[in-house]
């Protein structure tokens, strides 16, 4: 899941969308015919190698500022942490796997129980301290027992981690879990042994490709390049600015003046004229993200009706939200599952009135019903698909008050399952499901199906078996057979997959956008 859905939300101030498509699992690429004019990571890459200019200070607006420098609670955060903080492994800049961050290789045992990793030699913190198993070791009994800590709830029981010598880390667990490795390590750092989190919240002290230098909280991160980081001659730039610029149109000015060099949030009615700009590129970066709207079936008893989840999801036309919405940067939402590994497209609920109108009148409330969508205010893109599915929810005879409430409240009565329907934003962080799915589908963390008490049995048994299954090919075909359930079963009104346009000046090279949405900058460098 992406934590930010979990527990905190967009920045209040201005549209925030997560991310807009997908390209690495090319298998699907037949879904989508506007894949070729995505961006190509590839190409990013090349531009980068070996740093062909270095220094310079790069400025990065961004829509909110992190909450801290440990913890990752919300999607500011989660995306930020890999600047200063070096986990085992990472996701790969084109989602296709993992990739050795720390660890320059590992393997599990055939029970998948126990897990090996070798770190890279001469590893070194930002304060120029070695980095050892020990440091590992500490650094994960920390989060595997900090209740405050997210990653806590995903750490296996019984997991007991080691480090026989400096360059090694075993990881026992009680219990086969595959997919180990992917659900859990690219997300839990290292940091110096003895390290306490309310210190690293504001000065951390990691072996990321950069340090903090200085931070005022809710305006501006100041990154220095890290003298050793292991990965050199990487960073390219000796500085990156975080500044937090809360509004779209605001991001759009700056980056037409100069002011910053890249602008994670433009107005999407605005991106034909930035591309026409002078030194403004505008390239489209595929994502793991997705907007759906979560039904509560406690709060709202008509949501328990299929045949009322079935019409909702055929009187929604979701051509309307990707073309007078996202201007055409989204696709319409065929699965619940994100476009990540194990993704398989279903039968999308096409736009079918008549459709519609049948199922309701087959259904408990064929008179139609009363109900609300929580939304946040101020926000453009949140107003515009709930003016439209109110619009055309009320063709099928059910009345929809929008409720905006900012950004915060909305998340809190989220949590407390106040609400009938919420319109959500959400992506996976991890590139294996796993996760994902045990958050928005499986009764996960207690939350019951990310707040809406939905369940299936037959998706909970099919589950069950896909957390001990490590043949990749029997893994596939237990989740396709959850994504047809749950998608069978409408358990919520799908809408679209997410792209996402991202701002760049011309002079601004190497730069790529990872599915996850991660900032990996460390091959970014500056032109004349």
């Amino acid at each position: 899941m992406n934590i930010d859905e979990m527990l905190d939300g967009r920045a209040p101030s201005a549209p925030h969308v997560l991310g807009r498509g997908f390209q690495p699992w090319l298998y699907a690429a037949a879904a989508f015919g506007m894949m070729a004019a995505l961006f190509d990571p590839a190409i990013a890459l090349a531009q980068a190698d070996a740093c062909p200019n270095k220094g310079g200070t790069l400025t990065f607006a961004r829509s909110a500022d992190v909450s801290g420098w440990y913890y990752q609670d919300n999607n500011p955060t989660i995306w930020a942490w890999p600047l200063v903080s070096l986990a085992l492994v990472r996701n790969k800049v084109d989602a296709s796997g993992l990739e050795g961050a720390a660890a320059e290789s590992w393997e599990a045992s055939p029970d998948s129980k126990t897990f090996t990793f070798h770190l890279r030699k001469d590893l070194k913190f930002s304060d120029g301290s070695p980095l050892t198993s020990a440091d590992v070791v500490d650094s994960f009994n920390s989060s595997m027992n900090d209740a405050q800590n997210v990653q806590q709830g995903i750490w296996p029981k019984g997991t007991t981690i080691a480090g026989p010598d400096p360059s090694t880390v075993v990881i026992t667990i009680t219990d086969p879990q595959p997919a180990f490795v992917d659900n859990l390590l690219s997300q839990v750092g290292i940091y110096p042994k003895g390290s306490k989190p309310a210190d690293l919240v504001t000065h951390p002290v990691s072996a990321g490709p950069f340090m903090l230098a200085d931070w005022q909280k809710g305006q501006r991160a100041v990154l220095k390049r890290n003298p050793y980081f292991w990965n050199q001659p990487y960073p390219c730039v000796d500085e990156v600015d975080l500044a937090v610029v809360g509004d779209s149109a605001t991001q759009a000015l700056q980056l037409q003046a100069g002011q910053v060099d890249i602008a994670e949030e433009l107005p999407p009615n605005q991106l034909e004229a930035l591309r026409r700009s002078p030194g403004v590129t505008v390239p489209v970066f595929p994502t793991l993200g997705e907007e759906l709207i979560r039904l509560q079936r406690t709060k709202q008893p008509a949501f328990q009706d299929e045949n009322v989840r079935l019409a909702m999801n055929y009187a929604i036309d979701k051509n309307a939200i990707v073309n007078l919405v996202f201007f055409g940067t989204a696709v319409v939402e065929d699965s619940e599952m994100p476009r990540t590994k194990f993704y398989k497209a279903q039968t999308p609920y096409t736009y079918d009135l008549a459709k519609a109108k049948k199922l309701m009148a087959a259904s408990a409330f064929p008179k139609g019903f009363k109900t609300s969508l929580l939304i946040s205010s101020g926000d453009a893109v949140e107003s515009g698909i709930a003016t439209i599915v109110k619009d055309q929810l009320a063709a099928i005879g059910i009345d929809v008050a929008i409720q905006q409430v900012e950004a915060g409240t909305k998340f809190e009565l989220r949590g407390k399952k106040d609400f009938e329907m919420f319109l959500a934003t959400t992506s996976a962080d991890q590139i294996d499901p796993q996760i994902f799915w045990y958050f928005c589908c499986a009764q996960g963390f207690n939350l019951g199906s990310a707040f809406t008490d939905y369940l299936s049995p037959d998706n909970q048994a099919l589950f069950t078996k896909v957390q001990t299954e490590g043949d990749p090919a029997k893994r596939a075909d237990l989740f396709a057979q959850m994504q047809k359930v749950v998608w069978d079963d409408a358990a919520q009104l799908y809408l679209v997959f997410l792209e996402a346009p991202m701002g760049i000046r011309s002079n601004i090279k190497g730069f790529v956008l990872p599915p996850s949405r991660h900032h990996y900058l460390e091959k970014v460098y500056k032109t004349p």
